[in-house]
């Protein structure tokens, strides 16, 4: 085990992206740029960090569909981390066919269980590789959020999940890595989505502007934050 302490050694970045999207019928028309969006984010987040002269050592990206407990025979898809690198264990080829086959279909009325796969994200085994982490929760949606519980009559709802908003945000305030975390929100201002603004580094961008939909600006402040 090395004795080098972390200010001596040469910067490591490693970073983790779970990929929260909403799967239901309603992101018809945006899913495919959602998706188109999440295959270059590879590429991107190495441009972007090279610009700060900082070296991308590892990504790993998660996606966790979600749709509705209440309605849909599979309410929330999972994936495990995906490895992308350029080096023996890349699984990059798996996270494209994965994304590739992301359709939007189901759902109830317009609030969807995004609570729950935020919760989910924010239990991730998260990296503690290299000198410099990020764990980075990235949540797409069209639409308001069932309060959390809402569809706990439902045969298939998870039984561990936090009872309300501020149960979850103390996960996100008292769990997560303090210096690593960060959420992205492209959702309509709107309930829960506007108290998560006052989550710490929680940053949110209008979903309404579908035209300009893309993560550019959440791979910028990924690279220099």
């Amino acid at each position: 085990m090395s004795t080098i302490p972390n200010f001596l050694r040469e910067p490591e970045w490693h970073v983790d992206i779970v990929m929260c999207l909403d799967a239901t019928g309603s992101m018809h028309h945006v899913i495919d740029k959602v998706c188109d969006n999440a295959l270059c984010l590879h590429q991107k987040l190495k441009d972007f960090m090279f610009e700060h002269d900082r070296e991308l050592k590892g990504l790993r990206v998660k996606v966790i569909l979600f749709r509705d407990y209440g309605i849909d025979a599979e309410p929330m898809v999972e994936t495990e981390f995906f490895n992308i690198t350029d080096g023996e264990d890349d699984q990059s080829g798996d996270f494209h066919d994965f994304i590739r086959s992301v359709r939007a279909g189901g759902g109830g009325d317009r609030p969807e269980n995004a609570l729950e796969a935020l919760t989910f994200a924010l239990r991730s085994d998260w990296t503690r590789l290299g000198t410099h982490r990020r764990h980075i929760v990235l949540l797409c949606t069209d639409a308001p959020a069932l309060p959390l519980g809402a569809r706990s009559d439902s045969d298939c709802y998870p039984a561990d999940m936090p009872k309300d908003l501020e149960e979850l945000s103390k996960i996100w305030e008292e769990d997560m890595d303090r210096r690593a975390k960060r959420i992205f929100l492209y959702a309509p201002y709107e309930e829960p989505w506007d108290r998560l603004e006052m989550w710490t580094q929680c940053f949110h961008c209008d979903m309404d502007s579908y035209d300009k939909f893309d993560f550019d600006e959440c791979l910028r402040m990924m690279s220099f934050s």
